[in-house]
């Protein structure tokens, strides 16, 4: 037996019978905003006459907005005040997109959360911005038990000071039985627990970049849904036993 399936093995043994609390990224995992996104941001760019590709956006996947901005500004040799234009152009385009939901997907979410105990959504974004985008893309937010936004956490992602802040908020109990569904090296990251607690992490898509940090193949899907039919057949599968 090789090492990757040595590690799918211990991976479903772990998600049948250990893993009781699920925590979802946002954007790119629950809605597919990622794309759009950068398109946004880029026709945003050019409105005030500055050139942008998907290339130089890519270095800043996954960052919080308001620091993104200014970095990416600082890079491209933007002025201040041209910056903050385009910034707010961006925030104010992407507050009232609309970004497509993956078929199926709300029906497995749910079915997690049956089969979980505990379901969490992570993001970086304020509280009225998810709001708001989950409201447009027709998401339900009362399918989590609970939303950690900008608003009520001190940290933010990449930091994986998230799940001590977490689980002080009384929503883990044990940071080793957490399973978080990202999908980018951002989130990969916020996993580096300095405890090193082995929280489980399933990437989807971005499989180019995930292969560069040597994450295993299987712990990339090429959608959410394809994600958590693995999930409900891990729990299925030791729950049969």
């Amino acid at each position: 037996m090789d090492d990757e399936e040595v590690w799918l093995k211990a991976t479903q043994r772990k998600i049948g019978r250990e893993v009781d609390t699920y925590v979802f990224d946002y954007d790119g995992v629950v809605v597919d905003s990622v794309k759009k996104s950068k398109l946004i941001i880029i026709s945003s760019a050019k409105k005030y006459h500055c050139e942008l590709s998907f290339a130089d956006l890519a270095k800043f996947d996954g960052l919080i907005w308001s620091k993104m901005f200014p970095a990416l500004g600082k890079t491209m040799g933007w002025p201040a005040k041209k910056t903050e234009l385009i910034a707010g152009e961006s925030l104010r385009r992407t507050a009232n997109a609309v970004f497509p939901v993956q078929k199926g997907l709300v029906k497995k979410l749910k079915k997690i959360k049956e089969l979980a105990g505990r379901s969490i959504l992570l993001t970086n974004r304020t509280m009225s911005s998810v709001e708001n985008s989950a409201r447009l893309a027709g998401i339900d937010l009362s399918l989590f038990d609970f939303v950690a936004t900008a608003d009520n956490l001190k940290y933010q992602k990449p930091s994986p000071g998230v799940w001590d802040e977490l689980r002080g908020l009384k929503q883990l109990d044990f940071i080793e039985n957490v399973l978080f569904i990202g999908d980018n090296l951002s989130d990969l990251q916020t996993t580096k627990h300095p405890r090193q607690f082995p929280i489980i992490f399933l990437g989807v898509k971005n499989k180019r970049a995930f292969l560069k940090a040597e994450v295993p193949e299987h712990c990339l899907f090429k959608d959410t849904v394809s994600a958590l039919d693995f999930i409900l057949c891990c729990k299925k599968k030791y729950q049969e036993k």
